[in-house]
């Protein structure tokens, strides 16, 4: 289903997906505690928005993978789906952005910027907790 809020033509802005491309999958590391997180996010990759995990969350402690995979994900998008807007954020920036718009009173251009997004990946998303 088409987005109705989209304005025609502004499309054509192009965003920097803000991914690293040395995070893919060809050198992530696979083991039993991310196996899982692995696959579901291969088929993410392969079928954007077309999966039950849709949202995906990758929950897990540290030096598991979890930067690493977001960004596999998006980079293999990018790769697949060129013409898809991807884009990888921090929580933190995020949130940042949002409260910045709320005090400039540009909320409506922080809503319209993120339509915009086809597929849009936030890290450390535990961040926004509480």
């Amino acid at each position: 289903m088409r987005n109705p809020f989209v304005i025609p033509g502004i499309r054509n802005i192009k965003i920097e997906s803000q991914l690293n491309p040395n995070y893919n999958f060809e050198n992530f590391l696979e083991g039993d505690s991310n196996r899982l997180a692995r696959s579901a996010g291969m088929a993410v990759a392969n079928k954007p928005g077309g999966t039950s995990f849709n949202p995906l969350l990758v929950f897990g402690g540290v030096g598991l993978g979890k930067t690493h995979l977001a960004h596999a994900i998006g980079v293999e998008i990018k790769d697949k789906y060129p013409d898809r807007t991807v884009l990888y954020i921090s929580a933190e920036k995020f949130t940042q952005q949002y409260i910045e718009s709320v005090k400039k009173n540009t909320r409506n251009d922080f809503i319209h910027f993120y339509q915009l997004i086809d597929v849009l990946i936030i890290d450390d998303v535990q961040f926004l907790s509480r």
